[in-house]
């Protein structure tokens, strides 16, 4: 026996319930909110304008905020009040920013670059809401103009202000509205139109109006102007004479103090409409109204004032803060399921202009503003909500829908929106996947096992077709093809007569999702792996112009009525134009991340529409501005300051050499996504080129140690569709040369380089000739040394050459005598003269051959010398042998001649007296130096000796004598003794200068 549960469950899933449930839509756009917490002074707007440097301007109750995009100021009105509930701006031809601020008593200020200054105080308007305020130039004057609802007018010509009461002219007891026409001022009032001319005058305007006219807009366009007018629930606009409705179904609410129509043209072909109480949109190109306030996601449901600024962005104020409306390219769809969720995961458009949405819980369409929910989808117990969406739809001949549920199978849906379940499905095995009918009227109906074909009255599976098989989506191509996408296959093209499939080597591009079949018959394929294209039967990556590809998974492929093909992909759409790809994600107000495989199509007006998985998004070509390239996304160059200069003039501007740190104070504005913007620049003169895109956060640019040189800044700033403002140049500024490098300064550098140049080449050209000079006296010096040397040297050879031969000659004479004398004695003293001659010869005979001619070396010397006197004395050589002991030493000519004379005697009376009888023996003689100043001699042999050496220093020998009286002259001492022979020891002073 079943049980309570049980009988549900069965009953769930064979009875279908088709429940419709209204529910009020919400469409969106891409909303951005401002408040006190974002840097507004109060929450309490009452207006808004635009500056010539692109900041917005916003009227407060507590003062003037001032926007950039950037960074807030504030300013506060001359009246210094708070709790101003009636506060308008305006923009004069010029750009001047005046206010009106109304609290117990009226103020009308103009901003003077710092501050507002007051024009008038006023105790006027001290109960009437002012409905109109505006500063403008008419016939080359001023003109300042401020109505009241109560019928009062205050007005300034040039410097004259007026004030008139219309109830004590006219019948007029209301103004609502006023706009400039020309030179007049057109006015809105409860009698009608009203002409307004600078000299106070009032004239009735001949157009009939079926309604009270509470809103006036002056609109100018490129061919004509027109004048729009609203009141009640009707807009329109007055063309030659004569008031030509748009719409007549406003729903505005007005009350005394809030008795106006606010028209506010979008610049896109759209109005708002509304006061504080609503807001509207008006479309004229497809002419449709819709409500909009909070559920579309503004701040408020109504507005105080309204501004399309140079982009196009709309700003609408409210005493909840401020709404800025900047990216309109998609009207987002969201909330169709009953708040399930927002997701939609097919479309169809059922009838022109009317999308059926699929999602995890069933079926919605819009019907006016509101969503009709069809509910037909029964969640069973333990189901995944993934398992129960809505994969695919389509619409047969009959204007039957047919639905593929996943797990739930395949229904059918009639034009009354009555669902019933397939009637084949108990003989349909596998989860439902897509759904198409082609141009026989067979239904094709595709599961995770089979391809089934339905012919409206039997179910079969093709025998040409695999038999067992997943396909993802059944795709519609020319010619009456179908494109079966088979899951982790590729495709399979089937013709009238062949079924084909086309597969690729790459696993990614085997898992396709879409194709789209362009009118020379390529076939373009959505897969995991991006945009491919059927090529030589395979599957490969599809390259479009310019080299570009599509890398991320496309799950749609559209083509619009421009020819723009369309790629749902999973961040976001892309728009390919035949040139360039254009993105769309959330942050242009795409209504999710990723799109839905059938999801996507392009109405009866040429509105592209996607399903993805937070809502539905249709495309609106006219308000998208990627394709708008005029963006106001200027940027000012405001003030160039250095640490010690601040200034805001930017002409004829100088920093000295060690105040080089420059600062850049610059101003940009674009409102599409403040956050997105991006600045570049590059200082002329320093830079080569421009530096590297940055966001654009800070209002200042900073240059430090620059140069001395002549410069000026370029700067450009990137909005956040991508698109480069123009560029803008600073005045040139100059940064000083040091004074070392200024013109005097560097010519008095030159003349003191010059002078100490001179200097320094004179002092060098005088040291170099000083140089040479002493160069030239050293080597003239040399050559006079030399050539002095050379004469001394060749006159102390010829003086020593002549010595020596005039001694031989002296030497020969004494041998001549000596040969003619027969006494012997006598004989023996001209011997003992010739010896000591020679000895002295033979001293200047060894200077002559010498090349020092004042010293001689004693051991060759006195070697020498011993060897004549051996000559003289002895006739053997070998009877009496001589032993030499000295050393090399120089010494000068006149110790010589004593130490010659000396060995001549004692070494002459060893050879005549020391051997008898010609008896054997040996003489010795040394030399050498006892210390630095003594030279000393020795002269002994092993003869018989001295006999009476005790009367040695009495005797008479002429030889003794000469040797003490040398050793005197040159301050020496000898000694005398007897040691196996006689032996002579003498010491002489060698440095002894007084031999005189």
């Amino acid at each position: 026996m079943l049980n309570l549960k049980s009988l549900k469950l069965t009953l769930s899933s064979i009875i279908l319930l088709a429940i419709t449930v209204n529910i009020v839509f919400s469409q969106s756009y891409n909303i951005t909110h401002y408040n006190e917490q974002s840097g507004l002074n109060s929450s309490a707007v009452w207006s808004v304008i635009q500056d010539n440097e692109g900041k917005m301007w916003f009227g407060t109750k507590n003062g003037v905020s001032v926007y950039d995009g950037l960074n807030w100021k504030t300013y506060s009105y001359s009246s210094g009040g708070t709790g101003v509930d009636n506060i308008m701006l305006s923009k004069d031809e010029k750009g001047t920013v005046w206010v009106f601020a109304r609290n117990t008593d009226v103020f009308i200020s103009r901003f003077n670059g710092e501050q507002f200054v007051d024009q008038l105080h006023s105790s006027y308007f001290s109960r009437s809401s002012v409905t109109s305020f505006f500063v403008d130039t008419i016939n080359s004057k001023r003109f300042i103009f401020i109505s009241g609802h109560l019928g009062e007018i205050l007005y300034c010509c040039d410097t004259t202000w007026k004030t008139v009461i219309l109830s004590a002219k006219t019948e007029i007891n209301r103004v609502y509205s006023a706009t400039r026409n020309g030179s007049n001022i057109i006015l809105a009032t409860d009698k009608g139109l009203y002409d307004f001319s600078t000299d106070g005058s009032i004239t009735k305007v001949q157009i009939e109006l079926p309604f009270v006219p509470k809103g006036l807009y002056l609109e100018v366009k490129k061919y004509e102007n027109r004048l729009l007018v609203g009141g009640g629930s009707v807009l329109g606009y007055i063309k030659e004479n004569k008031f030509v409705k748009l719409i007549d179904n406003l729903s505005v609410t007005y009350d005394e103090n809030n008795p106006v129509l606010l028209i506010i043209p979008d610049k896109r072909g759209g109005y708002f409409l509304g006061n504080q109480f609503s807001l509207s949109f008006y479309s004229e190109s497809d002419n449709s109204l819709m409500t909009i306030g909070i559920i579309n996601g503004l701040i408020a449901s109504g507005a105080t004032s309204a501004f399309v600024d140079a982009e196009k962005n709309i700003w609408i104020t409210s005493l909840r803060g401020v709404s800025k409306i900047s990216k309109r390219t998609f009207l987002n769809y969201r909330n169709a399921f009953l708040n399930y969720e927002n997701e939609v995961s097919s479309l169809i458009e059922y009838k022109p202009g009317k999308i059926l949405f699929g999602g995890n819980f069933g079926l919605s369409y819009v019907n006016g503003t509101e969503y009709n929910y069809i509910k037909f989808l029964d969640t069973l117990t333990g189901e995944t909500q993934g398992h129960i969406r809505i994969l695919d739809i389509c619409k047969d001949k009959e204007d039957n829908i047919w639905v593929a549920a996943n797990v739930k199978g395949f229904f059918v849906i009639d034009k009354y929106f009555n669902a019933r379940k397939f009637e084949e499905m108990p003989h349909i095995e596998g989860l439902a996947t897509s759904v198409q009918q082609d141009e026989t009227g067979t239904i094709w109906l595709t599961t995770s096992r089979h391809i089934y074909a339905y012919n409206g009255k039997t179910l079969s599976i093709p025998d040409k077709f695999p038999y067992e098989i997943n396909i993802r989506k059944i795709i519609k191509l020319r010619n009456n093809e179908i494109l079966f996408s088979a899951v982790g296959l590729g495709v399979y093209l089937k013709s009238e007569q062949n079924l084909k499939l086309f597969t690729s080597i790459e696993n990614n591009f085997k898992n396709v999702f879409s194709a789209y079949e362009d009118s020379n018959g390529t076939i373009y394929l959505g897969t995991i792996g991006g945009l491919c294209m059927i090529k030589n039967d395979s599957i490969v990556k599809c390259i479009l112009n310019n080299n570009q590809t599509i890398n991320r998974p496309i799950y749609i492929i559209l083509k619009d009525a421009d020819n723009n093909l369309w790629f749902g992909t999973d961040m976001g759409v892309v728009r390919y134009d035949g040139i360039k790809l254009y993105t769309y994600t959330t942050k242009d107000g795409f209504s999710g991340n990723e799109t839905n495989r059938s999801a996507g199509l392009v109405d009866n007006n040429n509105r592209v529409w996607f399903g993805t998985n937070n809502g539905a998004s249709c495309y609106y070509k006219e308000y998208d501005s990627k394709n708008d390239t005029t963006v106001f996304s200027s940027l000012f160059i405001k003030s160039i300051n250095s640490q010690k200069q601040n200034t805001q003039t930017l002409e004829n501007l100088e920093f000295e050499s060690n105040d080089n740190d420059i600062t850049f104070l610059v101003s940009g504005t674009s409102f599409i996504d403040e956050k997105e913007n991006k600045i570049r620049w590059r200082l002329d003169g320093f830079d080569n080129q421009w530096g590297n895109e940055r966001p654009f956060v800070s209002n200042e640019i900073f240059y430090d140690n620059v140069a001395p040189g002549t410069y000026k800044l370029l700067a450009q700033m990137k909005n956040a569709n991508g698109i480069w403002g123009p560029v803008s140049t600073s005045p040139e500024f100059t940064i000083n040369k040091p004074f070392y490098l200024k013109w005097w300064f560097i010519i008095f550098g030159v003349f003191v380089l010059g002078f100490l140049g001179f200097s320094v080449q004179h002092y060098f050209e005088q040291r170099k000739h000083n140089y040479y000079l002493k160069k030239e006296i050293s080597r003239v010096t040399k050559e006079l040394k030399e050539t002095e040397t050379n004469y001394r040297e060749t006159l102390l050879k010829e003086i020593h050459h002549r010595v020596k031969n005039n001694m031989q000659i002296i030497s020969s004479l004494l041998s001549l005598q000596s040969s003619r004398e027969a006494d012997v004695h006598l004989n023996e003293i001209i011997r003992e003269s010739q010896n000591r001659i020679r000895s002295m010869a033979l001293i200047h005979e060894k200077l002559y051959q010498s090349k020092k001619f004042s010293e001689l070396d004693i051991s060759s010397y006195v070697g020498s010398l011993i060897e004549y006197l051996k000559r003289v004395f002895l006739v053997n050589t070998t009877v009496i042998k001589v032993n030499l002991k000295t050393e090399e030493i120089y010494i000068n000519i006149d110790l010589a001649i004593a130490c010659g004379l000396i060995i001549n005697e004692l070494v002459s009376n060893s050879f005549k007296y020391a051997f008898p009888d010609n008896g054997k023996g040996v003489i010795f003689v040394e030399i050498r130096k006892q210390d630095k100043d003594t030279l000393f001699l020795s002269v002994k042999d092993n003869g018989i000796g001295i006999e009476n050496i005790s009367n040695i220093e009495t005797a008479d020998s002429l030889g003794l004598k000469l040797v003490k009286m040398l050793v005197k002259q040159h301050k020496g001492d000898y000694n005398v003794s007897n040691k196996d022979g006689a032996l002579f020891e003498i010491k002489l002073t060698m440095n002894n200068e007084n031999t005189g």
